[in-house]
């Protein structure tokens, strides 16, 4: 062979043989690298079970949770049950620590049972009483370094029962809420239904922009269905918490709480060594919601009735001021009933259908669909409006 050919060979073989090796470092390099980001596992540290809302309304929503959950040697019962069920094993993408978090250390993140909800609905049929009682609670992960909730996972529970209508069924509630908390004989409880989601519960850290519901209202058509022992500004805490809890579940970003309450502003502030931390406040958010309750109706509908309600929804850049949404939405659904049926109750019939018409509206905000708009919205143009800004709810 020619020696210029020779060398003209080796060196391009050289140059192959350093560019495979080179490409095989890289590749290797990546793939270590991705390996070492996908088992990252923050630290989070629990802070127990906590109530959301202002102090002020905590013994008036959650009564039957804070009588079970005394404290037996400073600890209450439930959060003794929720210590012993999450110390059994450990979550799967992130450490769960039990003592005090310290802010200079870059632990920040908390995560608590937080209770959301305690509702007791009856109806008298023929003879008997249906008792429906129900908890609603979150997992929620709050970062006290960004001042926002960074993961949320909803839940809830209810439990039936059946008495005669002549008895005291308010002499019943301690033991069915006892139940529904705690389990009986084993059962499922919503503690164990907590537990059990928390073990592949997921944080994401790299959320850029932040939302919240600023403002609830409920008019004079909608405070009028409201039970004497519900008021106006109980109700529109707890559909706050509502809409923030499934906004940030739905699309797993970066909510700041309604409102920081007693649940993050002192129950959670207490778990970390560092005085200073309840005296943060929250950050401005770069998107703004506003919920606005209209109207509660209630019409027959065969041989059944329609419970039905109409909302108005904004949302705008808070930096700009900018108006991406300002629609009105309503939604019915129907409530079987019987001839017999002498006690209805139509509260708890309202209470789901706001609930039902806000699990939707959260839905289109990432995945707007037509035809749900030409049945729900009052606006031919609300379907547009929910697409301009669809890719900041893209899916998690």
């Amino acid at each position: 062979m020619n020696p210029m050919i020779r060398k003209s060979y080796n060196t391009t073989l050289f140059n192959l043989v350093c560019f495979v090796v080179c490409a095989f470092i890289c590749i290797a390099s990546h793939a270590s690298t991705q390996g070492s980001a996908s088992s990252y596992r923050p630290n989070v540290f629990y802070s127990g079970i906590v109530y959301l809302g202002n102090f002020d309304q905590i013994k008036t929503n959650y009564p039957y949770a804070l009588s079970i959950n005394q404290a037996i040697n400073a600890v209450g019962l439930l959060d003794q049950r929720f210590n012993q069920l999450i110390q059994q094993s450990s979550p799967q993408h992130f450490n769960l620590h039990f003592g005090l978090a310290d802010l200079k250390k870059g632990q920040s993140i908390a995560m608590a049972l937080a209770f959301e909800s305690e509702n007791v609905s009856t109806e008298v049929i023929g003879n008997n009483r249906k008792i429906i009682v129900e908890a609603g609670a979150q997992l929620f992960f709050f970062d006290f370094a960004s001042m926002t909730l960074i993961a949320n996972i909803p839940l809830s529970m209810a439990k039936n029962h059946v008495v005669a209508k002549e008895l005291n069924y308010q002499e019943q509630l301690p033991r069915l809420f006892s139940e529904l908390y705690l389990g009986l004989d084993g059962g499922d409880s919503l503690l164990t239904m907590a537990f059990n989601l928390l073990g592949s519960a997921k944080i994401n850290l790299s959320k850029p922009l932040r939302f919240q519901l600023e403002q609830v209202s409920s008019s004079e058509n909608v405070q009028v269905f409201m039970p004497q022992n519900i008021t106006a500004v109980r109700f529109n805490q707890f559909i706050g918490q509502y809409f923030s809890a499934r906004l940030a579940h739905q699309y797993n970003i970066s909510v700041l709480p309604f409102t920081k309450g007693y649940a993050i502003g002192n129950q959670m502030a207490g778990r970390f060594s560092n005085g200073s931390v309840f005296n943060l406040n929250l950050p401005t958010p770069d998107y703004v919601f506003s919920l606005e309750l209209l109207d509660l109706k209630k019409a027959p509908y065969k041989d059944d009735l329609m419970y039905a309600s109409r909302l108005a929804l904004s949302m705008s850049q808070q930096h700009s001021g900018k108006v991406f949404i300002n629609e009105v939405f309503q939604y019915a659904v129907p409530k079987l009933v019987s001839a017999n049926m002498t006690q209805i109750d139509d509260w708890s019939a309202f209470h789901d259908v706001i609930e039902v018409l806000i699990d939707e509206l959260v839905e289109q905000l990432g995945s707007p669909n037509k035809k749900w708009f030409k049945s729900h919205a009052k606006d031919n143009q609300a379907y547009g409006k929910f697409t301009v800004k669809q890719e900041l709810f893209s899916a998690k």
